[in-house]
């Protein structure tokens, strides 16, 4: 799993507004499972149908349990991997910012609309709040935050070196449509929004 700052909020704050709309019945995906932090901590919470997508395979290596059925390819191929109506309930983590253009964010949730059922439930965290990104990523830069919490921040750096671009451009293609695109000509409707963090957004939709 990652480092101990993301299980823990994980556990005890995203964790307990999925259980707000989640059953136990339910089929759930994980677009972006990477090591599959959130899986397995359903999954200790008693939810058994899960399944996770990643893009790649040396995070999907990581997720402690090989039981839980996983599939390494761009999050756009869902349709590839899955048949029509067979989640019940999605998760979108911090991963529509690897898209790599506004089309691709309004084909990512048309596609997605086909593998779920009537009704089911989508919940999309992401960045909102560029000033508050920016400041989040001096603190990663900071040597004396590395220093002061190398549990916190080890290994994140080079992340955020990668990552610059894709949030420069998901705060320009994708938070400035983000309802006209989640809403995806009438495929979803929002129902919910949390904001578990400054510069983080949850929003949970209804698959009609």
């Amino acid at each position: 799993m990652d480092n101990r700052a993301i299980v823990y909020y994980y556990r005890y704050i995203i964790v307990p507004l999925i259980l707000k709309h989640l059953k136990k019945a339910d089929c759930l995906l994980d677009l972006g499972c990477a090591g599959g932090v959130l899986l397995t901590l359903l999954q200790e919470r008693g939810f058994t149908n899960l399944h996770g997508i990643d893009a790649a395979q040396v995070l999907l290596d990581r997720v402690p349990d090989k039981s839980i059925p996983t599939v390494c390819d761009n999050y756009l191929n869902v349709k590839r991997h899955y048949r029509q109506n067979q989640f019940d309930f999605a998760t979108v983590f911090n991963t529509l910012h690897h898209l790599e253009s506004k089309e691709e964010f309004y084909l990512f949730f048309e596609n997605l609309h086909h593998i779920l059922k009537p009704g089911a439930i989508v919940m999309v965290k992401e960045l909102y709040n560029g000033l508050f990104y920016k400041i989040y990523n001096a603190i990663i830069w900071s040597k004396l935050a590395n220093k002061l919490f190398p549990s916190v921040f080890a290994g994140r750096n080079f992340v955020q070196t990668n990552e610059v671009d894709m949030h420069a451009r998901f705060f320009k293609d994708f938070v400035g449509n983000i309802d006209d695109i989640m809403e995806a000509k009438g495929k979803f409707k929002v129902i919910k929004k949390y904001y578990p963090l400054a510069f983080e957004r949850l929003i949970v939709m209804k698959a009609r």
